[in-house]
């Protein structure tokens, strides 16, 4: 019974942050449970997905790593890879930076651009928000060539991670339309998801312990800046905000993963 409490847990931070459905076997397995999931362990979840989908690609990279040469494996590494982050919520966290960029590049207020992001992609208006979208595809084409071909790809283990706890960790926010948060967690148990999160980068992928240092905390002052903010600027959070804080991140630990551990 509790693996299956467990497993509705797992299943309802699966669909919190990733749009690809899981096997009908694992969604199945604790639906008769969802009465019992309390919201603490669906946030104690978010790295754990992170961890599971972590671990799928670095799978995938290892097999493609046996049955190509490393250029060829490298490009079909990037493409694949960069297709999978961008689907996993249906380009929506492209689509909100985007949107930031447009709006400061209209002069808006950054507070107000924040609130009012647009998700969706298609609605890029002008060629400078259209170049925002390349360059970050093109980024993410750049950097997953470069994990692939330096034989680094564990690395998204921590990438996923901390951005899912990232989003854990804003989710239990006040949202900026009900005062209500996302995952309602009381204040003593706000720093699980961390310390779920810390031993999963900092004990698992003991291979690059400084650079894991760095991007967990990073990541943990990142996402207590961006609450703090959004508390004081307009009293909560969207889910937008929410989506583009852990992209920005991923972005950043992607960048942080080529500066370091290309070197290795």
């Amino acid at each position: 019974m509790i693996h299956k409490v467990v497993m509705a847990s797992f299943t309802a931070a699966w669909e919190m942050l990733i749009d690809l459905p899981l096997p009908a076997s694992l969604k199945n397995a604790g639906k008769d449970f969802e009465d019992d999931v309390f919201s603490p362990l669906i946030q104690m979840s978010f790295p754990v997905v992170g961890v599971v989908a972590g671990l799928l690609i670095f799978f995938f990279g290892g097999v493609l790593s046996m049955l190509s040469m490393k250029i060829s494996g490298a490009v079909i590494f990037a493409i694949a890879l960069t297709l999978l982050t961008e689907l996993k919520d249906s380009f929506r966290s492209l689509g909100a930076l985007v949107s930031l960029f447009d709006q400061m590049i209209d002069r808006k207020p950054l507070v107000y651009a924040m609130v009012n992001l647009d998700n969706d992609v298609r609605n890029a208006a002008g060629p400078l928000s259209s170049l925002v979208l390349v360059l970050a595809i093109l980024l993410k084409l750049f950097t997953f060539y470069v994990m692939f071909y330096c034989g680094y790809y564990y690395w998204m283990i921590a990438v996923l991670v901390l951005s899912f706890t990232i989003q854990g960790h804003l989710a239990a926010a006040p949202a900026l339309n009900t005062g209500l948060p996302v995952i309602e967690i009381n204040h003593e148990n706000r720093l699980y998801i961390w310390g779920i999160a810390g031993f999963f980068v900092l004990f698992i992928l003991f291979k690059s312990p400084y650079v894991s240092l760095i991007a967990f905390v990073a990541a943990f002052v990142f996402a207590n800046v961006v609450r703090r903010f959004c508390e004081i600027k307009f009293n909560g959070v969207t889910i937008d905000i929410i989506s583009l804080a852990g992209y920005l991140f991923e972005l950043f630990a992607l960048l942080l993963g080529v500066l370091f551990l290309s070197r290795i």
